[in-house]
Formats: C-alpha cells, sequence, structure tokens
C-alpha cells in the first residue's frame, strides 16, 4: 500500500513515470484515478492514498518543471544581453566573447608595458584612434556594466521564478529590461 505522496512518487518513478506524465482526477466520491499507469497493483494502491495530497504533488511537479524551463529561458535572455554591442565614446563596440577577450588581453597588455595600440574598430567598422589606455578602459567598462546589469537582472527574474505558486505565475515572468 502507498504509504505518502513522496511514496507514490517513488512507485511512478520505478515504473518510469512522473506526476506530470500521469493525470490525476478526483472523482465525486472523493476517490482517486491515476491515468497513465498501467500496472493494477499500483492502481490499487493509490486508491489508498490521500487525493488531494497527490493532487498537489502533481501541481508542485508541474510548477517545478515549468520553473527549470523559464529559468533556462531566463538565462538565456541573460547570455545574449552579455554580448550585445554597447556605446561608449561616442562610438558602439562589438562585446561579443572574442572582442572582450582581445579587449581585456590588449589591456592587460598595454597596463604591463605593452605598446598602445594606433587604432581599434568600431562595430560598424570605424577606425577609432586610441589615444590612451583609459580609452580602451572605458570601453571595458561599458561592457562589465552591461554584464553586471544583465547577472542583477537574471537574479531578481530567477527570484521572481522562485516565489510562483502557480504555472501561470511562473510563465508570466518576463525578461522585459
Amino acid at each position: 500500500m502507498i504509504q505518502s505522496t513522496e511514496h507514490l512518487i517513488a512507485v511512478l518513478a520505478e515504473l518510469g513515470k512522473t506526476p506530470s506524465s500521469c493525470e490525476f482526477f478526483i472523482n465525486d466520491d472523493g476517490s482517486l484515478t491515476v491515468t497513465g499507469v498501467d500496472d493494477a497493483l499500483v492502481q490499487a494502491a493509490i486508491a489508498a492514498v490521500d487525493p488531494i495530497a497527490v493532487a498537489d504533488a502533481a501541481l508542485l511537479a508541474e510548477v517545478a518543471n515549468a520553473r527549470a524551463l523559464k529559468k533556462l529561458e531566463l538565462k538565456g535572455e541573460r547570455d545574449l544581453m552579455c554580448v550585445r554591442n554597447v556605446t561608449a565614446i561616442g562610438y558602439v563596440w562589438q562585446a561579443d566573447p572574442i572582442s572582450q577577450q582581445l579587449l581585456a588581453s590588449k589591456i592587460a597588455l598595454c597596463s604591463a608595458g605593452g605598446a598602445l595600440p594606433y587604432i581599434w574598430r568600431t562595430a560598424d567598422d570605424v577606425d577609432y584612434m586610441v589615444t590612451s589606455l583609459s580609452d580602451l578602459v572605458t570601453i571595458a567598462e561599458a561592457m562589465s556594466s552591461q554584464a553586471e546589469q544583465a547577472y542583477q537582472h537574471y537574479w531578481l527574474k530567477k527570484a521572481e521564478v522562485d516565489n510562483a505558486t502557480a504555472v501561470a505565475e511562473v510563465e508570466a515572468v518576463q525578461w522585459m529590461l
């Protein structure tokens, strides 16, 4: 006999099922029907479980799945925001990972006494005349600020997802910045 909601979930898992792969119905007489489970012994044991607790477990599983999917969506938005072009010194600059790495490397080399580049190319393919290391640092600061803003917004939205108690609430969380 199934002793608890957790036990039911464990039995379903042994059968390769999850609460979200089954449908739970509370009948007019208060008994529980579960579709998606073929085993007659499991069905008989299910009849002894509190139907409200099982329905709650299924709902929690649906919310957990919705949360996981929403967090993946938000992470994708965060990652896209981190590599969008930035504006600094009156120009638009590429902020993709390679551009970030090249800029960071050049700043490190110049800071260690290496030669300052004569030009740095903008996202619009305009040659910008570099006059000092601070030009490159200003571009890097814009990239860093953009990434920091993306992560802070992601953390805020992730908290909204974690605090959502229904699938509709999870789905209502949008990236909009």
